[in-house]
Parts: structure tokens; sequence; C-alpha cells
């Protein structure tokens, strides 16, 4: 697990995350690996390869990956998986 302040990423937490192939794009996302040092793995959902190779790698602080109910409560379109 990471350290997140009051909680701890753990494998297969839900996220919202920035699509790294997609700026404009903030999607439902999942972590799919807790790494050492603060580092995630994670997943944009509905578009897993199987393999690993579409996994994106955030650091725990990273302005990339946000909190599950941060597009409503901001009023922004958030991706969701076809």
């Amino acid at each position: 697990t990471v350290y997140m302040g009051d909680k701890f990423f753990e494998e297969g937490m839900k996220l919202e995350a920035i699509d790294p192939l997609n700026l404009g794009n903030i999607c439902v996302a999942s972590v799919r690996k807790v790494l050492l040092d603060g580092y995630i793995m994670v997943g944009i959902d509905g578009v897993e390869i199987g393999d690993g190779s579409d996994w994106f790698c955030y650091h725990a602080s990273s302005h990339a990956i946000l909190p599950v109910g941060y597009c409503e409560n901001n009023d922004i379109p958030l991706t969701l998986p076809p």
C-alpha cells in the first residue's frame, strides 16, 4: 500500500485519472499495482489489454490522479468505460 494522507492506495482501488494519451479526458481508472517509493500503476477502466502494457505509472502525489467523485463535485465531464 502507498500512504496518501489519511488513506492508502491499494490494488483494485477506483479513482479518476487524466488519460495520458488524451489529456483532455478524465477517466474512471483503477490501481493495478502498488510499487515502491509512492508509485502506482494505473489502468484506465474499460480499455484493458490484459498484459499490463496499457498501465501508466503515477506517483501518489501526482495531480493527474483524482479521488472518486472529483469530476461530479467540480462539474467536469468524466469519461466512463465503454
